[in-house]
């Protein structure tokens, strides 16, 4: 797992936002990949993007907090920043990783992003012998090798995995199903494609050559997965 967290920030205050952005750039481990002004920008981001933590207010206009959270398909760890604390507390029925009360001290600030990290570390946990993946598809439970496996395609509350002739439509989040591939050999290359890199043909620019389809690169994954490749 990458080590570095990504976050965004969604708050209608711009001192609020200010706040948060200081301390994430002295805090090692998490960078701000987004601020927002409204959950509306904070959607459309999402919409192409993806991200570990979002830092978020509650009381916004056209769109509060509770209901941001509420249209999320998949779910960052969520921080709320509030000044109201029997909002942050109901929140919690949403299962919110944690709050900070408006303005946050620093402290508070390290305390809950380290529970984020740490949160997130524990999800991706896993065995080190495991060469394989079940899936439940219809009333099928189906073995399949990860040497198999081409790559993964999200859409909305499903996944699609491409395996050779085979196609498996499973119930999932992209993250839920990326937690279960080893990232030795997968990686997340936008938010709707994981990709074995065992089965790259080429790649240009934004876009990857494998088993004959074209994968596009996500912005906010290029750095992450031109890293990853072993380059001459």
């Amino acid at each position: 797992m990458n080590t570095t967290l990504k976050c965004i920030i969604v708050d209608d205050e711009v001192l609020s936002r200010n706040i948060i952005e200081q301390f994430v750039e002295k805090t090692g481990f998490i960078t701000c990949v987004k601020s927002c002004a409204n959950p509306i920008e904070a959607v459309q981001f999402l919409g192409e993007n993806a991200c570990d933590v979002i830092f978020l207010d509650i009381e916004m206009p056209e769109m509060s907090g509770l209901e941001f959270i509420v249209s999320l398909r998949e779910k960052p760890q969520i921080i709320l920043v509030t000044s109201k604390e029997e909002y942050a507390l109901k929140a919690f029925d949403l299962d919110v990783c944690d709050y900070l009360l408006k303005p946050p001290a620093y402290a508070r600030f390290l305390k809950a992003v380290t529970k984020a990290k740490e949160t997130i570390q524990r999800e991706n946990d896993l065995p080190s012998s495991s060469e394989f993946l079940f899936v439940k598809v219809d009333t099928r439970i189906v073995k399949i090798d990860f040497t198999e496996i081409d790559y993964v395609k999200g859409t909305g509350d499903y996944v699609t995995i491409y395996a050779g002739k085979h196609q498996y439509i499973v119930h999932s989040t992209m993250s839920g199903i990326e937690n279960k591939l080893p990232d030795k050999y997968f990686v997340r290359v936008h938010k709707s494609y994981i990709i074995n890199l065992r089965k790259i043909a080429s790649i240009e620019d934004t876009t990857i050559s494998l088993a004959g389809q074209i994968i596009p690169i996500g912005g906010i994954f290029k750095t992450d997965f031109y890293n990853r490749l072993s380059l001459l």
